[in-house]
C-alpha cells in the first residue's frame, strides 16, 4: 500500500483557502482520503498519536501572542 503525501499546487492553495475561511482542511474530500490511506498505512495508534499533536498545535497557534 502507498499513502502519498505529494499535493498539487491546486490542492495547497484549497488548503489555504479552507484554513483562511476559517474552517478545517480535513473537510476536503482529498484529504479524508489522504487520511483513510494513512491510517491504514501507520495503523491507529501512530495515528491517533499524530492527530492529538496536530490538535495540541492547531491550539497553541491560535492563542494570542504575548
Amino acid at each position: 500500500m502507498e499513502a502519498d503525501g505529494r499535493l498539487t499546487n491546486a490542492q495547497k492553495w484549497e488548503i489555504q483557502s479552507t484554513i483562511n475561511q476559517k474552517k478545517s482542511p480535513a473537510t476536503l474530500a482529498f484529504v479524508q482520503k489522504q487520511n483513510k490511506d494513512l491510517q491504514a498505512c501507520f495503523g491507529p495508534e501512530l495515528t491517533g498519536k499524530l492527530k492529538n499533536l496536530t490538535e495540541e498545535a492547531m491550539k497553541s497557534a491560535q492563542q494570542p501572542k504575548k
